[in-house]
């Protein structure tokens, strides 16, 4: 394609020493080719306060470098639950397919789903989760 012509040998060591950094130039690299363009308005770069250059990667998507909105800064005489696994709930498996007949038989599934999270969570009995 257009980022596998644009990217020969010549690009790849134009892009190195302009880089300075191995790492950081093999990243812009792989954003080259995984946008399959080399149009510079597709691959934005976003400084975070910390770490090394070593510690760079590329993320697919919208990446919104500022603190959340609401986000709970302390809590007092919290209990906190740590588990090392998915946070997921028991569903029946389907084999056929789900029809909704209208907007409001989807906002009821997905109402119905919300609350089984919401009572799973509120049954571990914790103020912070942490999956």
């Amino acid at each position: 394609g257009e980022a596998e012509a644009a990217l020969d040998a010549g690009t790849i060591e134009l892009i190195k020493d302009v880089v300075k950094d191995e790492h950081l130039s093999s990243l812009l690299v792989e954003c080259i080719r995984a946008t399959e363009s080399f149009d510079t308005e597709k691959i934005r770069i976003c400084k975070v306060p910390s770490g090394t250059t070593a510690d760079s990667y590329r993320v697919e998507g919208m990446v919104l470098n500022r603190k959340p909105e609401g986000r709970v800064t302390r809590l007092a005489e919290t209990s906190v639950g740590i588990f090392n696994c998915p946070l997921d709930i028991n569903r029946t498996e389907l084999k056929g397919t789900v029809l909704f007949k209208s907007h409001e038989e989807l906002l009821r599934f997905s109402k119905d789903e919300t609350q089984g999270i919401k009572a799973f969570v509120d049954a571990l009995n914790v103020n912070v989760l942490v999956v």
